[in-house]
């Protein structure tokens, strides 16, 4: 599955702003109020969440989200492989309870 495969996949949620859009990687911010519908999606593409909310990350988790900013504690990854490419989605809460940042990004097997 390639990125654009799968944005096209999540089309049409509520979005707050886009900040990056590549072919290897997206950054866009959501609204809390809609993070269950996002939730569905991104469980129905990359599966059941490898690292939840509250639980702190692997030393895998580390590594594939290092060139993204990593994954922290409080923050969601999904991921899985697709070919030669693990697709990425992290959900980074902000403070404020309103927003989320989702970051989707594509990381090739080496």
């Amino acid at each position: 599955m390639t990125l654009k495969e799968f944005t096209q996949r999540i089309a049409g949620i509520n979005v707050c702003q886009v900040r990056e859009v590549s072919d290897d990687y997206q950054e866009q911010v959501i609204f809390n109020a809609d993070i269950r519908q996002w939730s569905a999606v991104l469980e129905e593409v990359l599966g059941p969440p490898a690292k939840p909310a509250g639980v702190a990350p692997s030393g895998t988790d580390l590594v594939l989200c290092q060139i993204y900013g990593s994954i922290m504690k409080n923050q969601t990854l999904y991921r899985k492989a697709f070919g030669d490419a693990t697709i990425l989605a992290m959900l980074w809460p902000w403070q404020d309870g309103t927003h989320t940042t989702l970051k989707i990004g594509r990381v090739a097997k080496t």
